[in-house]
């Protein structure tokens, strides 16, 4: 026989059921975490900006509230950037104009190991 605090003492099958029981809910809320995870908006969101943030450029992934990095150039940002989509995080960078207006779009299948993304 084996105490617990709820109910006294339990026997040894009875303490195999709760632990199974207990076990299978972790898994439950374990999966209904993953699963509100990939549906929420920044998971759903593909894009990364690159942006003048006060005298420097920032790369913000679409759907956060913070910059991934803030670099002094532009073209590190975008490199930053470039960097995210090459290791599949996300598919395509969208560049801004010092303004906030958007310049251009690069996708992923246009990056190439070789040349780095420079605005023109």
């Amino acid at each position: 026989m084996i105490w617990d605090a709820k109910s006294g003492y339990i026997d040894k099958q009875r303490r195999k059921d709760l632990m199974k029981k207990k076990a299978t809910s972790d898994i439950a809320r374990a999966k209904e975490s993953i699963a509100r995870r990939m549906n929420s908006k920044a998971a759903k969101n593909e894009s990364i900006h690159v942006v003048s943030h006060k005298s420097k450029w920032a790369v913000i992934v679409e759907g956060s509230q913070k910059a991934y990095r803030i670099c002094p150039t532009k073209e590190g940002a975008i490199n930053s950037a470039k960097h995210l989509v090459k290791n599949g995080i996300k598919k395509e960078i969208v560049i801004h104009k010092k303004d906030g207006s958007v310049e251009r779009q690069v996708k992923s299948t246009s990056i190439s190991d070789d040349k780095a993304v420079v605005s023109p």
